[in-house]
């Protein structure tokens, strides 16, 4: 099954084709929810459409039970910087500024966590950048190198 489920049912083939033909996505944790005997499955999943935001879905084994919670962790922290026609950017100095911070090899990303947080540093620097690289527009003529963002 496509959320690592190792038994196969109609129940779960319905859920599948549904998801298939509306363009869901189903979600679900690494390891198993539930633990029965001499098997193990995963019950518990999410259905998502055209969700962009990172997120995280771990099954936790805290509990004395047959069945594990799931922490399904949304990350809506991502600013989108909103759009002023009052501020001019010198894309010279942005490049420069940005060529500075990400001068270092890539990273190795090993899982989504690490993604994520590599996407998030990322992010930054491109704001920090525009910000040190921009400034408010006065009613002089346009300086050279500077455009409207």
């Amino acid at each position: 099954m496509q959320w690592k489920c190792n038994n196969n049912n109609a129940r779960g083939l319905q859920l599948l084709n549904f998801a298939i033909k509306t363009d869901l996505d189903i979600i679900a944790p690494n390891s198993p929810t539930r633990y029965g005997h001499n098997s193990t499955s995963t019950i518990d999943l999410a259905v998502i459409k055209n969700f962009l935001f990172p997120y995280q879905i771990s099954s936790i084994p805290e509990l004395s039970s047959d069945h594990n919670p799931v922490e399904l962790t949304f990350n809506f922290d991502y600013l989108i910087p909103t759009e002023n026609s009052n501020i001019f950017t010198n894309w010279t100095l942005f490049t420069k500024f940005l060529t500075s911070i990400h001068a270092k090899p890539l990273p190795t990303i090993t899982s989504t966590f690490t993604l994520d947080e590599e996407i998030n540093k990322f992010t930054n620097d491109l704001l920090t950048a525009r910000q040190n690289a921009s400034k408010p527009a006065t009613n002089d003529k346009k300086k050279p190198g500077l455009t409207p963002t």
